[in-house]
């Protein structure tokens, strides 16, 4: 097997680069797919004891989402949102909420500048220290740090 890719390489060693190159391509991808599914399975195990209904959830995350990607950010909304938060609440809200890509850059969810972040990621890049600090108050538990 490696003498034919040594004789491959020697002859046409583009045809080599490019097949290696294609192949972490789609192993990137791949681990992509993979780390959110495992990253989902592990927030939902963490939320089962939550007494929120899954609609209470998305409902939740959905509201953090369109608070996050608007132009002027409502920080005291999501404040108000997360503080009255159980850890096991924050965790099924954390698993309705997914993993997106988030630039802190642009603070916005972007495909093609940001990198794949959980809603706490994305909390710690988007809160100022005092809205931190106001949840920390009322809510020791949430890993907002």
């Amino acid at each position: 097997m490696l003498a034919k890719v040594k004789e491959v390489w020697l002859k046409n060693p583009t045809m080599v680069l490019v097949s290696v190159a294609v192949f972490l391509v789609v192993l990137m991808f791949v681990w992509g797919w993979i780390k959110k599914g495992i990253s989902y399975a592990v927030d939902s195990v963490k939320g089962v004891a939550s007494t929120l209904s899954s609609d209470e959830a998305k409902s939740i995350s959905a509201t953090i989402f369109a608070e996050v990607n608007s132009i002027m950010t409502d920080e005291d909304k999501i404040v108000e949102l997360i503080r009255d938060l159980t850890l096991s609440d924050y965790y099924k809200v954390q698993a309705a909420f997914g993993i997106h890509p988030y630039s802190s850059t642009f603070d916005n969810f972007d495909s093609l500048t940001g990198t794949d972040s959980n809603l706490t990621q994305v909390l710690n890049q988007t809160l100022s220290s005092n809205d931190k600090e106001k949840i920390k108050n009322s809510a020791p538990w949430l890993p907002i740090s």
